[in-house]
């Protein structure tokens, strides 16, 4: 059994290390490079193979979190520059406070605004690459240390025709978050989550049978987008995987089928057949969060990290949790997520190279050197519910990925006993793409309608929901 655990934090308490622990990181990484040892991202200390000293370039990041909510995180996204900057003594980093903004990323991107290397959700990435809005990076990480033990399975948003267009600095995949004390209380097994959607609507109708207003099972629909994201992920554990991508590059969608109008039926019926839904029909993701602390909710679909937000931000007791591997109803699949940092395709060749040096150096630069891993993770647990050791989709595989469990090790706080089933089954499950955001807030109306209107009519609200589902992926 391969071991996939997590040690990123919220934005208030970024992964990378804390204070002077990241400069001292950064040292170790230019002194190994200097003398040949574990490595530095490119290598070499310099970032480039010839021992020539490379011209001065300048490159934008975006990432930076914003200094009035989150000034914490804001000097350390700082402290980390000026250490890269240290290492890598050519380059010069523009940090910007931007992040993906659904409704301004268009225009930044028309008016040529977007930085050098800037992040989206994965399911925005095929659309970019498709409309030839941001450039392959293949030959940009060729002197990467570790760049061809990335993990292919993350990668395939962003690999087209043999080409790399980005690399990931954060994946999951959905599985099935629930309520341990729940489940004891109403009878059932919490070492033994329903693997089925027919045993969740099982456990959701004994759930809701505590009385007291706890509810079985709900998704998120409140923000526009949640729902229709968690739809598809159920959708793809039905057998039918939303959209498909054809040859040309083409959108074609798929949910208007017999797996498609089961899921969807699935949901209306948790709320009209079982009444295992919520009395607050719509929910936002914090609405979600707040049930299941106050033991008002018994499962819940969502990625592994919202663990660590249960127990961070609402003071949940992390022995409580449990987090299983998605239930299936015959498409033996789950779905992909996270963020991909892509680049732009106005950078010149000496940017794209710094620009990867950078990603490689902010993100990913623990799965690299041991002693950041370990020293990244220490420094995380020194909050005991900020969770080192929640389970992760490994951006890289082999030895780089078992170096790293083995470094973090000691540190390991999370129940993994609590995880065994996501832990045991996630190699088994395909990966299937998120859909794109305006595709899931096609979904997203759809699944309110499902759980507010009892007499909806499932297999013509898809049918309408797929025509304007495909106007949407043609844009």
């Amino acid at each position: 059994m391969t071991m996939h655990t997590l040690t990123q934090a919220t934005p208030t308490r970024r992964t990378m290390l804390v204070g002077a622990a990241s400069l001292a990181g950064a040292a170790a990484l230019a002194a190994c490079s200097q003398s040949g040892g574990s490595p530095s991202p490119s290598g070499t200390g310099s970032g480039t193979s010839t021992g020539a000293t490379p011209a001065a370039v300048t490159i934008s990041v975006s990432g930076m979190p914003d200094k009035q909510t989150f000034p914490e995180a804001n000097a350390q996204f700082l402290e980390d520059v000026a250490a890269f900057e240290e290492l890598y003594p050519h380059i010069t980093v523009d940090p910007r406070a931007t992040g993906w903004q659904p409704d301004t990323f268009p225009a930044r991107l028309a008016g040529g605004q977007l930085e050098t290397v800037f992040q989206v959700p994965v399911t925005e990435a095929p659309t970019l690459i498709r409309h030839g809005q941001v450039v392959p990076i293949t030959d940009f990480l060729a002197d990467l240390e570790g760049s061809d033990l990335l993990n292919e399975r993350v990668l395939e948003p962003v690999s087209v025709d043999g080409e790399l267009y980005g690399i990931p600095v954060r994946s999951h995949s959905l599985g099935l978050i629930y309520n341990r004390s729940l489940f004891e209380a109403a009878g059932l097994d919490p070492d033994a989550p329903p693997t089925t959607w027919d045993e969740v609507r099982e456990a959701a109708r004994a759930i809701t049978a505590l009385g007291d207003g706890v509810a079985g099972f709900a998704v998120g629909t409140k923000n526009g987008t949640e729902g229709g994201g968690m739809y598809a992920a159920i959708n793809a554990s039905f057998g039918d995987d939303t959209f498909v991508v054809e040859e040309d590059g083409s959108t074609t969608i798929t949910f208007d089928s017999e797996a498609g109008r089961r899921a969807m039926s699935f949901l209306h019926d948790v709320r009209w057949q079982d009444d295992a839904w919520p009395g607050q029909t719509i929910l936002g993701i914090d609405d979600v969060k707040q049930l299941i602390a106050t033991e008002r909710l018994g499962l819940w679909v969502h990625a592994p990290d919202q663990v660590r937000s249960l127990t961070l931000k609402f003071g949940v007791d992390p022995s409580t949790i449990g987090l299983a591997a998605m239930p299936q109803a015959g498409g033996d699949a789950t779905q992909l997520g996270g963020s991909m940092a892509l680049f732009n395709p106005a950078a010149s060749p000496e940017q794209l190279t710094a620009a990867s040096q950078w990603i490689w150096f902010e993100y990913l630069r623990k799965y690299l050197d041991p002693e950041v891993a370990a020293a990244e993770a220490e420094a995380l647990r020194g909050d005991p519910a900020n969770l080192v050791g929640i389970p992760e989709l490994p951006i890289f595989t082999g030895d780089l990925y078992e170096r790293y469990n083995e470094a973090i090790a000691p540190f390991v706080n999370a129940p993994l006993e609590n995880y065994a089933d996501y832990i045991e089954r996630i190699d088994e499950l395909r990966l299937v793409p998120e859909p794109n955001a305006q595709i899931k807030s096609v979904l997203n109306r759809m699944v309110q309608q499902a759980v507010t209107e009892q007499d909806v009519d499932v297999e013509a609200m898809l049918a309408d929901g797929a025509g304007e589902a495909e106007q949407a992926a043609s844009r």
